[in-house]
């Protein structure tokens, strides 16, 4: 499966997310709620992260030094606090969002090698 159909699936209505938690929190514990729901992803040297605010869909392909705070820079970069990042040795693929009462993390695999 490719990013978009992965990421479509991910906003449909009814999709079960890995992780939620409901509105009303303060930032710093939805940044500390999303790096342990990551915690998978504490070692990786390198992601495809989604760039934020951008019109037209762009992949960058990061290293990565620190993954708490590449999370903390993600979250408020971000104008909606949403984002979406990729593993290419594992085929994982990641998008935190708002959803109607609470943010939610979906993971899924699909294939990253064409993109």
């Amino acid at each position: 499966m490719q990013f978009e159909e992965v990421l479509k699936q991910f906003r449909r209505i009814g999709s079960t997310p890995s992780f939620q938690k409901p509105a009303g929190d303060f930032k710093d514990n939805y940044i500390s709620w999303i790096k342990s729901s990551l915690s998978f992803q504490n070692d990786k040297e390198e992601l495809l992260i989604l760039v934020p605010n951008c019109l037209e869909p762009i992949w960058a392909n990061v290293k990565i030094l620190n993954f708490a705070m590449v999370i903390e820079e993600l979250w408020d970069i971000s104008q909606t606090n949403e984002f979406t990042l990729a593993d290419k040795n594992t085929d994982h693929i990641v998008q935190v969002y708002f959803e109607e009462e609470g943010y939610e993390i979906h993971i899924e695999r699909c294939n990253t090698s064409s993109n």
